[in-house]
């Protein structure tokens, strides 16, 4: 990232996603030890995985 000079630059989540992304850094929470409850937890990161990959950013 560019030097600011004092200035702050704000940037959204996505945004910053999809910079890293084109810069081969994947974005990922930080992960812990707890588990979901949901039962169909597996079904929507399968789901949200497929959106992703489908619409790429940049």
């Amino acid at each position: 990232m560019a030097e600011t000079h004092g200035r702050v630059i704000r940037i959204g989540r996505e945004a910053l996603r999809c910079l890293l992304r084109r810069r081969g850094i994947t974005f990922q929470r930080t992960k812990t030890w707890k588990e979901s409850p949901d039962p169909h937890r597996d079904a929507k990161l399968d789901r949200i995985k497929q959106v992703l990959d489908r619409f790429p950013c940049g």
